[in-house]
């Protein structure tokens, strides 16, 4: 026991100023979600376009261009995901409010892809988080109804909504609530690769209907993560392999993603590795740590242990809290 502790002190002290920078990192990422979150709470739309800005330059600070949409881009939905607690108003008026800044900004990418962002909202808030046997008739309808405009609407205004990738990935959500197949759901993200090669939500977005419980396969399913590599190699190296792969395992594998899939851990690790040299944040290191242990790689699994700031159950699967002591207890066993 004692050599097992000195060995993760060494890794700990080791480590200790890129944990500092992975701390630093977090809370910057956490200060864009916060401000996109007030911007569109507010009904702000210039500082919502500043910030949406911040991905297209390369002098503020360290954090990656990708983590500064990803920021925004999550800030922005922590408030069309509100459907649970609020009512039908509060979407109507985020519909129309997007509208009116689709009037005063025609040419603004932004706008156009925040309505139709809203009009997914819209129609989620109706069908709600249930399976569909839970859902009621007439909900399906108004469901179906806002998917309908989403759809209508980026058929009518193309060339500004999948002008820029986000509009592109809001593009592929609606797509995938109205049961589009993969490939064109892929085919679309392959596009706003072209606009904005950096965009990783353009791969994460294709990944759920890829899976067998969508209508996928395994077999499909590495193949678009083969295809995904090659596409993404010269930036990310074997990083996309390991970023699909988690994906893919939050959509439906989970614990059983080395059993129920084709995904092969030596080329994961090899990817996590490739990843955490364009982001090593604590989450990351948490998620490397988390699919170490359910490949059964202990020496892997103690290395990012001792290297992680603090627990991050998110990325420890669904039941992340228990899942991560398992994990804990597991590397301390002699």
């Amino acid at each position: 026991m004692l050599k097992l502790n000195t060995f993760l002190l060494t890794f700990v002290l080791g480590w200790l100023p890129l944990q500092i920078q992975a701390q630093d990192v977090a809370a910057q990422e956490k200060v864009l979600r916060d401000q996109a979150a007030e911007a569109l709470w507010w009904g702000d739309f210039p500082e919502l376009e500043r910030l949406f800005a911040l991905h297209r330059q390369n002098d503020t600070g360290p954090l990656t261009p990708y983590v500064r949409l990803r920021a925004v881009r999550e800030g922005i939905g922590s408030v069309f995901r509100k459907h649970k607690d609020t009512g039908d108003r509060y979407y109507e008026e985020l519909d129309r409010l997007t509208f009116e800044w689709v009037k005063q900004y025609p040419t603004s990418h932004l706008a156009h892809a925040l309505h139709v962002r809203a009009l997914y909202a819209r129609a989620w808030a109706y069908r709600g988080s249930g399976y569909n046997n839970a859902v009621p008739p007439k909900a399906w309808e108004d469901y179906y109804k806002h998917l309908g405009r989403a759809q209508d609407f980026v058929k009518l205004k193309a060339a500004i909504v999948l002008g820029e990738s986000t509009g592109i990935v809001y593009t592929q959500m609606v797509g995938r609530a109205l049961g589009w197949k993969s490939q064109q759901i892929w085919s679309l993200g392959k596009e706003g690769l072209k606009l904005n090669p950096d965009d990783l939500g353009l791969y994460e977005e294709a990944i759920p209907s890829m899976v067998p419980k969508w209508g996928g396969n395994s077999r499909d399913l590495d193949k678009f993560v083969r295809e995904a590599v090659e596409i993404s190699g010269q930036q990310f190296g074997l990083g996309m392999y390991a970023f699909l792969y988690a994906q893919a395992a939050d959509s439906q594998y989970e614990h059983e993603l080395f059993e129920d899939s084709l995904a092969d851990w030596s080329k994961m690790k090899v990817g996590w590795q490739d990843l955490l040299k364009y982001e090593d944040t604590n989450k990351s290191r948490n998620q490397f740590a988390y699919f170490a242990c359910i490949a059964k790689d202990k020496p892997t699994l103690i290395e990012q242990l001792a290297k992680i700031d603090q627990p991050d159950y998110k990325g420890w699967g669904s039941n992340g809290a228990r899942t991560y002591e398992t994990c804990k207890r597991w590397a301390m066993a002699t």
